[in-house]
C-alpha cells in the first residue's frame, strides 16, 4: 500500500468522524425567565399547544406534562382542566385563540398556564421544526418563563423528544 493511500483513508475518517459529529448534535433549548421573578412551584395548568395538526400540538404538551411530574408544579390534567372550561361554556379550542388568563385562573384553580406552539414541516412525514412553552401567571398574564426548542436530528422533530426537553427545561428553571 502507498503511503499516499494513507493519508487519503486517514482524511476520509476525519471527515467521516466530523460530519457523523454533526449530524447528532443535541437539539437547541433556549430558556428566557423573566428577572426577578422566582417561580418555585404552584398549580400548572397545560393547554393544548397550538398547532397546524392538533395531534401533533396535543402530544407535545401530553408528554411535556407527564415530563413535568418531577418538578416543583402540581400538574393539572388536561381533561381535567378541559371539563371545568366545557361547564362554564369555554372550549378548550377557544381558549388557546383568545385566552382571558384571569379567568381560567379562577375557574380552575391553577396559579399558571403552560401554553406553546409547534411549528411543524408538513412534506411525507410531519416534522417539528420549533416548539416553544411558556409559562404565564394567571393573574398577571405575564409570561414569566419561555422555552425555544430547535430540533437537530430527525428522532429529535418528533412528539416525544419535543415535549422531554421542553419538560426538562422548565423542570430545571424552576429547581435552581
Amino acid at each position: 500500500m502507498r503511503p499516499m493511500d494513507n493519508i487519503k483513508k486517514f482524511f476520509f475518517f476525519l471527515a467521516l468522524l466530523f460530519f457523523s459529529a454533526c449530524a447528532l448534535r443535541p437539539p437547541s433549548v433556549t430558556v428566557h425567565s423573566k428577572p426577578g421573578v422566582s417561580i418555585r412551584g404552584g398549580k400548572l395548568g397545560i393547554l393544548p399547544f397550538q398547532c397546524l395538526s392538533p395531534p401533533i400540538g396535543v402530544a407535545v404538551s401530553d408528554v411535556t406534562a407527564a415530563n413535568l411530574l418531577g418538578s416543583p408544579f402540581s400538574v393539572i390534567e388536561r381533561s381535567y382542566l378541559s371539563q371545568i372550561l366545557q361547564e362554564q361554556g369555554y372550549s378548550v379550542t377557544g381558549i388557546t385563540e383568545n385566552p382571558n388568563l384571569e379567568e381560567i385562573g379562577k375557574l380552575s384553580g391553577v396559579d399558571y398556564l403552560l401554553v406553546g406552539n409547534v411549528t411543524i414541516l408538513s412534506q411525507r412525514r410531519r416534522w417539528i421544526i420549533e416548539a416553544t412553552a411558556r409559562i404565564v401567571d394567571v393573574k398577571t398574564g405575564e409570561i414569566v418563563l419561555a422555552v425555544l426548542y430547535k430540533p437537530r436530528s430527525d428522532n429529535d422533530m418528533l412528539p416525544q423528544p419535543t415535549g422531554e426537553a421542553l419538560a426538562v427545561a422548565i423542570r430545571n428553571e424552576t429547581m435552581k
